[in-house]
């Protein structure tokens, strides 16, 4: 598609952490869905020198000169995305209006969102005619050098993947972690969220998360967080405070439940949802004891979905939202959680980016 021509509009899945959150920095398993709650960009020719930027969130179009120096705060993804292209020997040049629009509910999450990096690098790539040179493959790596001055935590290399791979993944751990597909989604996730936020203010303490690990290790215990079983781990705790001990038994409870949710969702002769239920409710706990990620108002949605047949629930981290397995119950846990005034929506795994030929069926915020 020639976007000197006819412009373009290009979309891309949301990624979903299922299982495994704060997992892939240590070389942990996680599972990553890319959900149909899709970010698009719409990318017309300009005339002049300088390009405009709408995108939810921004009060007003960003007027931009297109090259690799350039920098936008509000978007940073934008700025990251033109330097990763060049390096890769297409630089962006010319003026484009450029048009943002999501059916994810994260506003204030999108700009510096996996979704939306991997999105400006194919629309940049699609513009010069390059995207159909690079696999998906290619596409992460290139995503993953545009945050390699990032903290390793803050890369989200499991979403990088999902948004450019599509599908549910799971992630292994290595001296690299590769993205293999899981043979099987789980069907019926619906996502509920508190309208009218600006997000969760709880943050996980991911640096106390690293110290505590660290403090075990200097302790003297013959510890390892990818192979020490949980039953090995529990008397090394006493070798620390107790608050570092509940961060490290976190990480490692939440290792051993992903492993438990890929076994069940690989498991050949059948799909267990009741399991996977169950592994959703016992991530929340944990996020919610030991790493401080519960909200009263998110519990509340929550114990609604339940009520209306959800299998189990999940705070998403970072947000006001949570995931519930409705299995095949969709329709009355998203009515469940939409008479408390809450929004809900379903989302089914879906495949990585598209060329949209007529139109995503965005909604534009």
């Amino acid at each position: 598609m020639h976007a000197e021509h006819k412009g373009l509009v290009l979309s891309v899945p949301w990624p979903l952490r299922l299982f495994g959150d704060y997992q892939d920095f240590l070389e942990l398993p996680c599972v990553v869905m890319a959900a149909d709650l899709r970010t698009a960009i719409v990318a017309t020719p300009a005339e002049g020198e300088f390009s405009s930027i709408a995108a939810p969130g921004l009060p007003k179009p960003l007027s931009v000169k297109l090259d690799a120096s350039t920098s936008l705060p509000a978007l940073p993804g934008f700025s990251a995305a033109l330097q990763a292209v060049a390096a890769r020997g297409f630089p962006l040049t010319g003026a484009h209006n450029f048009r943002v629009v999501t059916n994810a509910p994260w506003f204030d999450r999108l700009p510096d969102s996996p979704a939306l990096l991997v999105g400006w690098i194919a629309a940049f790539l699609a513009i010069n005619d390059g995207l159909a040179k690079f696999s998906g493959q290619d596409l992460a790596e290139i995503a993953i050098a545009a945050r390699s001055a990032e903290p390793v935590f803050r890369r989200q290399i499991p979403e990088l993947y999902a948004t450019t791979l599509g599908g549910t993944l799971r992630m292994q751990p290595g001296d690299a972690l590769a993205a293999k597909p899981l043979e099987r989604n789980m069907p019926g996730i619906v996502i509920g969220s508190i309208p009218a936020t600006t997000g969760d203010s709880k943050a996980a303490p991911i640096a106390e998360m690293l110290k505590a690990l660290l403090a075990l290790k200097q302790s003297g215990a013959a510890f390892d967080v990818r192979k020490s079983t949980l039953e090995e781990v529990v008397p090394l705790l006493r070798k620390i405070s107790d608050a570092e001990a509940g961060l490290v038994y976190a990480q490692v409870r939440l290792r051993d439940i992903c492993r438990e949710a890929i076994e069940t969702l690989e498991f050949e002769e059948g799909f267990d949802d009741d399991k996977l239920g169950e592994l959703l409710e016992e991530s929340h706990a944990v996020l919610g004891d030991y790493l401080g990620l519960r909200d009263e108002r998110t519990e509340e949605l929550m114990a609604a979905a339940v009520a209306g047949g959800a299998l189990g629930c999940k705070v998403i981290p970072g947000c006001a939202s949570f995931i519930a397995f409705a299995g095949g119950r969709a329709d009355e846990v998203l009515k469940a959680i939409r008479v408390t005034g809450a929004q809900a929506r379903l989302a089914n795994a879906t495949d990585g980016i598209r060329i949209e030929e007529h139109g995503c069926g965005c909604a534009s915020h």
